[in-house]
């Protein structure tokens, strides 16, 4: 958390009322789950399971990697072809921080240690010093992936659920 305010975010820093009534599409309610029922029949919060504000865009580079932590979970934010992405913080080749590395022109994340890129959706899409089947076998394996987060832009902020993949957000 910021001890100070930078004078970049200070313009985002409107009371809720002001943030509430410039959102597009979304309403108070689509940022914040249902509580789900335990075995004991009371309410249980899944903090996994919610809409975390995590950066404003202005703070955000769009031509580099961001990396920040989120509910104890290193991630990182990018600027892909089709607008934001999240993933973890680590390369499945050799768990090297991916925020460390840089985004190319085809908006596709690289790792700055063995060069394996990924999409947004944290599928890899090349492996460089791989011939063309043992790049094809790799990039089609699971194994390769990196963990994706979903990512919305509202009111001005990178918002990330982060619980990997789409189910929760039914």
């Amino acid at each position: 958390l910021l001890t100070t305010t930078p004078a970049a975010i200070r313009p985002v820093l409107r009371p809720r009322a002001a943030l509430l009534a410039t959102r597009t599409s979304l309403g108070p309610a689509d940022l914040v789950s249902e509580p789900t029922s335990t075995a004991s029949g009371s309410a249980a919060f899944s903090w996994e399971a919610n809409w975390y504000p995590v950066m404003p865009v202005s703070y955000a580079d769009p031509v580099r990697p961001n990396g920040f932590t989120l509910l104890g979970k290193h991630l990182v934010l990018w600027k892909s072809a089709d607008g934001w992405a999240c993933v973890e913080d680590a390369c499945p080749h050799r768990l090297a921080p991916l925020s460390t590395g840089r985004v190319t022109e085809e908006g596709t994340l690289m790792c700055r240690f063995h060069g394996w890129r990924f999409d947004d959706a944290g599928n890899c899409v090349e492996v460089p010093n791989a011939d063309a089947g043992a790049a094809a076998s790799l990039c089609g394996a699971p194994e390769t992936c990196a963990t994706s987060y979903p990512v919305q832009e509202v009111s001005g902020l990178l918002w990330v659920w982060p619980e990997a993949g789409l189910e929760g957000l039914g």
